[in-house]
């Protein structure tokens, strides 16, 4: 499936605007992708207002111990769109954990940790275009990564709408 995550805080300075603005230009070419948000923050009722399509749910908090059992299991992806260095966060390590691959920013440590192509995908930090250019490239390469995540690429449409609520 094409379903997208980010984990985190719903903060201007973790990029979760530009992510959601940037997916929003993505889904034109690729009406399938799908993005969850799991969050919460001073900007998350503003980004629900401005953005109910059926391409994005947000999710609100869920703990750390069920995102493994809630989500993790209707995503192929996960997303840290942080505008700031971040030294060791958290997304790759549990990207890798549950099977899924990352997409990071060229910035701070998350770069050290995914190997551009192979473990995920890495684009410029704070841009539009590079992040768009990272969440197509995942598309392109979904064959290479078929035999390695065959049950989460190669599973039917993904309805989010059946998700498990946080609430």
């Amino acid at each position: 499936n094409n379903t997208y995550l980010y984990v985190g805080q719903i903060e201007e300075h973790k990029g979760v605007r530009l992510l959601i603005e940037s997916f929003e230009i993505f889904i034109d070419k690729n009406p399938e992708a799908k993005l969850l948000v799991v969050g919460t923050g001073s900007i998350l009722e503003d980004l629900k207002k401005k953005y109910s399509q059926d391409w994005i749910k947000f999710m609100g908090y869920i703990k750390y111990e069920e995102l493994s059992e809630k989500v993790f299991p209707y995503v192929s992806y996960s997303i840290l769109p942080s505008l700031c260095y971040e030294n060791s966060p958290g997304t790759p390590y549990d990207a890798f954990a549950n099977s899924t691959l990352a997409i990071v920013p060229r910035i701070g440590g998350a770069a050290e940790l995914v190997v551009d192509d192979e473990t995920g995908f890495t684009y410029e930090a704070g841009t539009h275009r590079s992040l768009i250019e990272a969440l197509q490239h995942s598309v392109d390469a979904k064959e290479k990564y078929k035999d390695r995540k065959s049950t989460l690429l190669n599973s039917s449409h993904t309805d989010i709408s059946r998700m498990p609520s946080s609430a």
